[in-house]
């Protein structure tokens, strides 16, 4: 039987307390992290997916159900600008500040100094790590990308699953 806890962050304790000789470690088969807020973090927000959304407002498209949708969306961001503008109403210059803004705010995730050798000390003792989040794709290709040297045994990324 998987004994499986489930970590997510208020980063009240550090991921570090999981490992300790009495920690949970002891007891679980399985760990399943929350991503945002647990072990990584966005630095820079600015919140690209929501300015998408007003300007497409803006420009008379009505998006008032759409709000958790683009957080969650599994296309990349050109994609997503592509689809929700058909009839180009945003300007270039809008679509290009746009696609900067996101990229700022993915490349300023980082991950939090204790994660890589917690996901090592677990993975080396068989004790499966596995990721969550629902927020788009773009953050899921940026939080893996930083997780290279400790790759999760499986990620439940909002629309995509998959055992890595």
């Amino acid at each position: 039987m998987v004994k499986m806890k489930y970590i997510f962050g208020d980063k009240m304790h550090t991921l570090n307390q999981l490992i300790t000789p009495s920690g949970p470690w002891t007891e679980a088969s399985a760990f399943v992290f929350d991503v945002f807020g647990t072990i990584a973090d966005i630095t820079a927000p600015n919140r690209a997916y929501k300015e998408l959304m007003q300007e497409l407002k803006s420009a008379g498209y009505d998006i008032k159900d759409k709000k958790w949708e683009f957080l969650t969306l599994d296309k990349s961001f050109p994609e997503v600008l592509k689809n929700e503008d058909p009839d180009g109403r945003l300007s270039k210059e809008m679509k290009r500040k746009l696609n900067e803004s996101l990229a700022e705010e993915i490349n300023s995730i980082r991950l939090y100094d204790d994660v890589i050798p917690v996901f090592k000390f677990l993975m080396d003792r068989e004790i499966g790590v596995a990721l969550c989040s629902n927020l788009a794709t773009p953050y899921a290709t940026k939080v893996l990308s930083l997780l290279s040297e400790a790759v999760p045994d499986a990620i439940i990324w909002r629309d995509r699953k998959s055992v890595v």
